[in-house]
């Protein structure tokens, strides 16, 4: 009974194994890389004051590139060169001052269109120090929109942007 038992398991295992190995089908072709992929990375050289309070739209802007490969970003936005779906990522470091006894609050945007990414960073009462934020985003763009970091301050704290631990960067997935 037991030999029965075995011979029927390993029966099993192996019509089990042959079966998966059957619907395993080879890469027969490795798809050619996009010729229209590329991406940018910039940050900041200096620190880049924004005024309080303040609630209108404040566009961050990046005056160093590390690289941009189809030299589309202006330091103000991106300029998408052709359609796809891109990845955008962006920290913030901020210097950041509330003399306020109430939190104060920044919104952080990466924004094309109507389509973006938003990041809220609460800064507390009675706050002098620095302060970061992360904020990524994946958007469906067509050729010649702009994409930009948005800062709005809701509060009376003063921000700086702290120079080269602020960075912008983004690449297209397809």
């Amino acid at each position: 009974m037991k030999k029965v038992f075995l011979s029927l398991a390993l029966l099993f295992f192996l019509y089990n194994s042959f079966a998966q190995i059957r619907l395993i089908k080879p890469i027969t072709t490795i798809p050619a890389a996009s010729t229209s992929c590329c991406g940018f990375r910039a940050y900041n050289s200096t620190e880049l004051p924004m005024g309080a309070p303040f609630s209108k739209e404040n566009t961050i802007v990046f005056d160093k590139e590390v690289f941009d490969d189809a030299n589309t970003y202006n330091g103000a936005a991106y300029k998408v060169p052709s359609d796809g779906v891109y990845q955008f990522s962006l920290q913030l470091a901020l210097k950041a001052t509330n003399t306020d006894a109430e939190i104060s609050q920044i919104m952080v945007k990466i924004q094309s269109g109507n389509q973006s990414a938003t990041q809220i960073l609460n800064i507390p009462a009675k706050y002098d120090n620095t302060i970061t934020t992360e904020c990524n985003a994946i958007l469906k763009l067509k050729t010649g929109e702009d994409v930009k970091i948005i800062l709005i301050g809701m509060g009376t704290a003063k921000v700086v942007t702290t120079g080269n631990l602020s960075y912008f960067n983004g690449v297209k997935l397809y």
